[in-house]
């Protein structure tokens, strides 16, 4: 996997490669989840994980476009220090992406202030 700024997270690119516009969200995911995304990737399609990240970058905040998201309920599920709650993500009928985000994140190297958006688990088993 990459390295960058977000030690130990890393940066999800666009996977239909550099975006029209600019996202509001960096999408990040931890370095140990490399081979969890790739695989979501090879299962759930380039149009489906398209959507997905096209979702988190740009409308964490809201209801998707296409598919669907539930935040999570129960105390562990609760944001903290500025994250949001964790919501789960529906990539496909087998898959779920459960993600948070964080309007102004100084996790960085540099510790300024970014949108991000965090994916905490994937899950491409059946329910």
């Amino acid at each position: 996997p990459p390295v960058g700024a977000y030690d130990p997270y890393i940066t999800i690119a666009s996977p239909g490669g550099k975006p029209v516009t600019k996202p509001r969200f960096r999408v990040l995911m931890s370095k140990s989840m490399w081979k969890q995304w790739e695989n979501a990737v090879s299962q759930a399609g380039d149009q489906n994980v398209q959507q997905l990240w096209n979702h988190l970058a740009y409308r964490p905040d809201q209801l998707p476009l296409l598919g669907s998201v539930t935040r999570l309920k129960g105390g562990h599920m609760k944001g903290k220090e500025g994250w949001s709650d964790v919501h789960h993500y529906e990539i496909t009928g087998a898959g779920r992406i459960n993600y948070q985000f964080h309007p102004d994140y100084a996790g960085g190297a540099q510790g300024d202030k970014h949108a991000v958006v965090k994916v905490t688990s994937i899950d491409m088993s059946s329910h």
